[in-house]
């Protein structure tokens, strides 16, 4: 079988309504490879651990609206619409009635009026899942099929200007100059990495390896706190870099990710920031915990990423609503602060 994924995405409102509300489904259309053909295994692709960054534009790419969303892929009751050499299967839908306020599109349209520029309203699409393949002969649970599918991951480009000084210690040979070492202030703990790719990606790197006369440049060693985890900041590195697939991070753990991203915010590496909300955005409800939802409120609130908020509140609605959840939401609220809990209610208005 051919399988081919269908996304439909629309914005409604009503008159009364402040916000558009947005609306996404994900649909599995299934084709034979020729006529007659049966397909008697009963398989069909899906999706698990997924998150969506839907990109707004209202006239040109500067005038955008950005926002990362979860979607959760039951992989059961699936809603079926079979042809004589094809059949159709939603996997997923989802719908956010705050997506973006009227007040929100009425300042893109005006900005794009004021600039004389077409008012055009069109959507960019950005998908992170891990594929899996499920039999539809089991009802009540789901069965992950162990079976490999190409890495869709581009890593990306690097661009950094190089001076004839910089370039001259890479054409010479002289490897220790092309690195850097973050270290512990005990000594017990270090990390290398290529100073030129780091550069490219930050501009505090930037600053501080070849812009200025910072102790750093003259070492090679950037001291960090004993604390600091240097798992995670291998893997900032390992990102920040360009190295490796995506893939390995499907299972993303959502405290690594969170103190990866406190180095991508550090040292401003806008690819790492996003790729650590694109993963903690795709965890599954049922692979977190509350206090996984309470820290990625807090780094919501940290970092102004509004996304990890709403993701929080996402997840303890659906809690809530689970036999055992709703007792453990409740004994939160009531020790939280009057601030949350008013932000929480909002959410679920």
């Amino acid at each position: 079988m051919r399988s081919i994924f269908v996304f439909n995405i629309s914005l409604d409102t009503k008159a009364e309504a402040n916000f558009y509300q947005l609306n996404f489904v994900c649909n599995n259309i299934r084709q034979r490879p020729f006529y007659g053909y049966m397909d008697d295994k009963k398989r069909y692709l899906s999706f698990q651990n997924f998150s969506v960054r839907l990109k707004l534009f209202i006239g040109s790419l500067e005038n955008s609206f950005t926002k990362w969303l979860h979607v959760d892929f039951p992989n059961n009751n699936l809603k079926s619409n079979n042809t004589l050499n094809s059949s159709g299967s939603q996997l997923a839908s989802f719908n956010d009635p705050n997506f973006i306020s009227k007040d929100k599109v009425a300042q893109m349209l005006t900005r794009a009026e004021n600039l004389n520029q077409k008012v055009r309203i069109s959507c960019e699409l950005e998908i992170f899942g891990s594929l899996v393949e499920i039999d539809e002969r089991i009802r009540l649970r789901t069965e992950r099929l162990h079976k490999d599918f190409e890495d869709l991951s581009f890593p990306g480009s690097l661009s950094f200007p190089l001076s004839k000084s910089q370039y001259k210690h890479i054409a010479g040979g002289q490897s220790r100059d092309c690195y850097v070492r973050f270290i512990s202030a005990n000594l017990k703990n270090s990390v290398q990495a290529n100073k030129f790719l780091l550069a490219a990606q930050s501009p505090v790197m930037r600053q501080m390896l070849f812009e200025t006369d910072m102790v750093e440049k003259s070492t090679g060693l950037i001291t960090v706190p004993d604390e600091t985890s240097f798992t995670a900041l291998k893997t900032f590195v390992t990102l920040a870099q360009s190295e490796g697939v995506l893939s390995k991070y499907f299972q993303g753990d959502v405290q690594h990710f969170l103190e990866v991203l406190s180095f991508a915010h550090k040292y401003q590496v806008d690819r790492v920031v996003d790729i650590c909300i694109m993963i903690v955005m795709a965890v599954q409800n049922i692979s977190l915990t509350i206090e996984d939802a309470l820290k990625l409120h807090s780094a919501g609130e940290l970092y102004n990423i509004p996304d990890f908020t709403a993701r929080a509140f996402q997840w303890m609605k659906w809690k809530s609503e689970t036999s055992q959840g709703k007792a453990e939401v409740l004994a939160y609220l009531k020790t939280s602060g009057a601030e949350f809990v008013l932000d929480f209610c909002y959410f679920l208005l």
